[in-house]
């Protein structure tokens, strides 16, 4: 479920972005977004699902791929319950 809704996000950030691209090692920093763009994104999975990113993972060479996004979205959210 997590995976699905953080898809949808890029989706919705960046219409044209083939997901299979942050799939692969390094698929994060080959999409080619800027800083503020990044920012946008974690702001909306903040949102998304009531969390926040830690300071140290506000840096987009954090995460190698959409799976280590999803990972750390995953063990925030559970943090919560």
């Amino acid at each position: 479920m997590v995976k699905e809704e953080i898809v949808s996000i890029f989706k919705r950030l960046w219409p044209d972005l083939d997901i299979t691209d942050l799939e692969t090692d390094g698929g994060m920093q080959g999409i080619e977004i800027d800083s503020v763009e990044f920012i946008t994104l974690i702001v909306e999975i903040e949102k998304q699902f009531g969390i926040e990113f830690e300071d140290e993972h506000l840096d987009l060479e954090t995460f190698d791929n959409l799976q280590s996004v999803c990972d750390y979205v995953q063990l925030k959210v559970d943090a919560l319950s």
